[in-house]
């Protein structure tokens, strides 16, 4: 793994703790929160209401390891906003409602306005005609009974 590959991991990985500890979360709620958020985001901006195409682009590594990076980004912007070094950590009442808060709000895929690069966009293309075609032959077996 290249140094700068190394860097960045360990960065995100401190971030996460660093906002685990403030919000009082743990790593389970957290992967969660990535990975629904991730399957929102591929309905709201591929408009999509299927959920087996969802499924099918949510089987795509690369399209994860995009969102992570988008994800980690998010996290970066809202440590910076939040200026972590001025609050004793964890957060406490009210402090932990408003941080909770902000943290979904610079986490809403609603507000979100990020295009997967293309590799990503090859990936999912792959994976979406693999299953048309897989879909097609399923329904021909259905019709003609072979």
């Amino acid at each position: 793994m290249k140094l700068e590959n190394k860097i960045h991991e360990l960065k995100v990985q401190h971030n996460r703790e660093l906002i685990l500890k403030a919000l009082k979360g743990d790593d389970t709620i957290y992967h969660g929160m990535v990975f629904e958020h991730g399957l929102e985001w591929i309905r709201n901006n591929m408009s999509l209401n299927d959920e087996q195409i969802v499924s099918v682009i949510g089987g795509c590594k690369l399209f994860w390891a995009w969102w992570r990076n988008q994800w980690s980004l998010r996290d970066e912007a809202y440590i910076n906003l939040v200026d972590f070094k001025r609050h004793e950590l964890p957060f406490e009442n009210e402090c932990l409602q408003v941080a909770l808060e902000l943290y979904n709000d610079t986490h809403n895929v609603n507000r979100l306005h990020i295009i997967p690069n293309r590799f990503v966009i090859n990936e999912v293309s792959s994976a979406l005609k693999a299953f048309t075609k897989l879909e097609v032959e399923r329904l021909k077996t259905l019709i003609h009974g072979k």
